[in-house]
């Protein structure tokens, strides 16, 4: 079954900078780093009063100020450059303008990812002193680099936590990539900092820093500091109420190796090897009462593999696995405070939870794919949450043949679409579930019988399309489905582009789900463009790019 219409997705090795790839993933289940608006034109949701649903006040629908950015290797040279094209008009984009440029090797780029408030970082500098810079612009498109630290602060500061209104961020701020760091609590205005107050103390010349951390709510931060390298760590904590308090020191672990931690108002969870059997247990320290002893979380084991954890939006429960291999148990525990309840498993022997899927979805109840080590993945169950405790389980996928197995599954907005294959016939299929009810809606494959797949899902959160690349036995095609229609018509979003310029497996949704930016790699030479296309198949490819070499994924930035 295919209907094609043609034409018409904190304080770590200051030497690794994270790469912001925007590629689509399943979820990973490890937890240990993963009314109306008032304007009188009913539906629309933007709040502008126009009636179009674009935020922008015109009413033409044409979108909101919007720009894709891309960094660049020169053919010539091999300098590097920070392009940004303005995209906010899907018949006609603007010309793309440098706004950074860096010698070959220095790493100059986009990578680092985007801000709250709708800035992008940019990694500037040479290659062995790099800085990191905000690229911001306004509604107007002009556009300003500024610094991500105040005036006296060390600037390469790769990875900020920000608060949930980005009033403020918690920095790690080197002098170089060799530099351990220090601490800042930053506040921001208007896109840029405003006052940096140094968090860590005197921690003698070389300290050791483990898991820096915001609160989940804000309301405090958290690091753990060995000073003289002897494996112990010290454990500090403030509490934030308007302003960052004093820290106090709340113990300390020792032979420490690793630590991950979370914490809001009640509560401090961490992982922690305190009996050196390569095993992390899960702890948690009352906030209220520092003098209390940590209590173990997860006073049930099914096996010596590394236990994985996933919390709850509210972080008043938590899942973990626990087991040997891949398959292993799942269990729920609750907090009232920061008193655990003992674990209740939510799995069962019939069908084992894999170790790296498992989620609370939007309705608040728990997805988890199953199966076994000798059929693989088997399904995506999803169980019900009654007052915090597990209730009915429903299989929510198809029942699968002798050979066949869930390869990928991704979950959104009340939406299911898996990618399953045979290995009997060598055949692959997507299908799609409506979790949005009290009941699951039945599977419907809406691609079937692909002979070789690649896939990269985007289940958009607006318009509810699913975009992917699959090759269909006579080339890979960039293929949407609008989830809302009935048919599921499978539209071939990249049909006219030139037979030189083959689809490629990573792509970005933007501007509302309605546009879709892409690079492609010439098949002919290391030479790439980029390139750009409606999500619903209604206008031809566009290329936004002259011939360039080594284009990143590409991103895109607005002037919110």
């Amino acid at each position: 079954m295919l209907a094609l219409c043609c034409g018409a997705v904190l304080i770590g090795c200051p030497a690794d900078d994270p790469a912001d790839t925007g590629t689509p993933s399943e979820t990973s289940g490890d937890g240990d780093g993963d009314p109306g608006d008032g304007d009188g034109d009913p539906g629309d949701g933007d709040g502008d009063g126009d009636g179009d649903g674009d935020g922008d006040g015109d009413g033409d629908g044409d979108g909101d100020p919007l720009w894709v950015i891309i960094d660049s290797t020169d053919l010539a040279d091999g300098h590097l450059e920070v392009l940004t094209i303005d995209i906010s008009d899907p018949d006609v984009a603007g010309e793309p303008q440098i706004q950074l440029t860096g010698a070959a090797g220095s790493g100059v780029s986009s990578a680092l990812g985007g801000t709250p408030f709708g800035s992008r970082r940019l990694r500037d500098g040479g290659a062995d002193m790099p800085v990191v810079r905000l690229l911001n612009v306004d509604a107007q498109g002009t556009f300003e680099i500024v610094p991500i630290v105040p005036d006296g602060i060390p600037e390469y500061a790769p990875s900020p936590s920000w608060t949930d209104d980005a009033s403020a961020a918690l920095i790690s701020a080197h002098t170089d990539l060799a530099d351990p760091g220090v601490l800042y609590w930053v506040t921001y205005a208007n896109k840029q900092p405003v006052e940096a107050t140094q968090v860590t103390g005197d921690h003698g010349p070389s300290p050791t820093f483990r898991s820096a951390t915001l609160a989940e709510d804000d309301s405090g931060l958290f690091y753990a500091v060995d000073e003289d390298d002897d494996q112990t760590f010290e454990l500090y904590y403030a509490a934030i109420d308007g302003a960052l308090g004093p820290f106090t020191q709340i113990g300390q672990l020792d032979l420490l190796t690793s630590l991950s931690a979370q914490l809001d108002s009640a509560k401090l969870t961490y992982r922690y090897d305190h009996d050196l059997d390569d095993l992390a247990d899960l702890w948690v320290r009352d906030l209220s009462d520092l003098m209390a002893p940590p209590q173990l979380v997860n006073t049930v084991l099914a096996g010596t593999e590394s236990i994985r954890t996933e919390w709850s939006e509210d972080n008043q429960s938590l899942l973990y696995w626990t087991g040997e291999g891949s398959w292993g148990e799942l269990y729920l525990v609750n907090f009232v405070g920061a008193t655990p309840s003992a674990p209740v498993r939510i799995d069962s022997a019939e069908r084992p939870a894999w170790t790296k899927d498992f989620e609370f979805d939007d309705l608040g109840q728990v997805l988890y794919r199953f199966g076994d080590a000798n059929v693989g993945i088997q399904g995506l169950a999803r169980v019900e949450l009654v007052n915090g405790q597990p209730g009915s389980v429903e299989v929510v996928t198809e029942p699968l043949a002798d050979g066949a197995e869930i390869e990928n599954v991704h979950y959104a907005g009340g939406r299911v679409v898996y990618q399953a294959a045979n290995s009997s016939d060598q055949t692959r299929w997507l299908a799609f579930v409506d979790l949005s009810g009290p009941v699951a809606s039945a599977p419907l494959r809406f691609v079937e019988d692909i002979p070789d797949f690649l896939v990269a899902f985007t289940i958009p959160q607006v318009t509810d399309r699913v975009v992917f690349a699959a090759d269909m036995g006579s080339g890979r095609q960039l293929l949407a489905v609008d989830l809302d229609d009935p048919n599921l018509t499978v539209h071939d979003l990249a049909a006219s582009l030139p037979a030189e310029w083959p689809v490629p497996t990573n792509f970005r949704v933007a501007d509302s789900e309605r546009q879709i930016v892409f690079v492609s790699r010439s098949s002919r030479s290391t030479e790439e463009l980029l390139f750009r296309v409606r999500a619903d198949g209604s206008s031809e490819v566009e290329q936004l790019t002259e011939l360039g070499h080594e284009l990143s994924l590409p991103s895109v930035m607005s002037a919110e």
